[in-house]
């Protein structure tokens, strides 16, 4: 991940997570101590790990691996959004940075990491469900990265759509919701949809 790691830059990327979370912390700042206060001007942090282990929490609780447990606002508590990754298995279609310069992926990565990593990595993990956040992520995937090329998303409410594929003959189905970048969507409506697409039955 650029400057931010290596081989293990995601395990330390949600471990550092973890701790934050759990502190009731949602944007999270991995090139300052979580306790520096913002000043005018600084990153304001990124919301995805937060969002993340929220979705988490309802694809754990569906699978009865872990009650819900909600905020009076309506998002999972701090610890069961923080220990939901412990649940999950969390990737990227390109490279990830917290710094906005290098953050930018290449065309280059958009045409040849998600057919060239992520689709192996998938093979390895033999999921049967997928969450994938953003519009760019959502498309690539389902162009790169299974047995046929799915361009056929419906609707699962206003926020999310949802797509049957197979992986190595294998159904899998792939929801895809906002990305946490995105500005002006109702994060409580997507996660009343995904509970809602949960409840429904899996592919087989």
């Amino acid at each position: 991940m650029n400057e931010h790691g290596g081989y293990d830059a995601m395990v330390g990327m949600v471990e550092r997570a973890q701790k934050d979370l759990e502190t009731g912390t949602r944007r999270l700042r991995f090139q300052e101590p979580p306790s520096k206060k913002r000043q005018k001007g600084d990153y304001a942090g990124t919301l995805l790990f937060h969002r993340v282990g929220a979705y988490a929490a309802y694809f754990a609780a569906r699978a009865e691996l872990a009650p819900l447990e909600l905020r009076p606002d309506g998002f999972p508590i701090a610890k069961l959004v923080a220990r939901s990754f412990d649940l999950i298995a969390m990737t990227n279609q390109v490279k990830c940075s917290p710094q906005r310069e290098l953050s930018k992926p290449t065309e280059g990565m958009w045409r040849h990491c998600g057919q060239m990593v992520l689709r192996r990595e998938l093979r390895v993990l033999r999921p049967r469900q997928i969450l994938v956040l953003g519009t760019e992520n959502r498309d690539h995937l389902g162009a790169l990265c299974f047995d046929s090329e799915v361009t056929s998303w419906k609707p699962s409410g206003r926020l999310l759509t949802e797509a049957h594929a197979r992986l190595d003959g294998q159904p899998v189905r792939v929801i895809a919701a906002p990305h946490p970048h995105r500005r002006g969507y109702d994060v409580m409506q997507a996660l009343s949809e995904l509970d809602g697409v949960l409840s429904s039955q899996a592919p087989v």
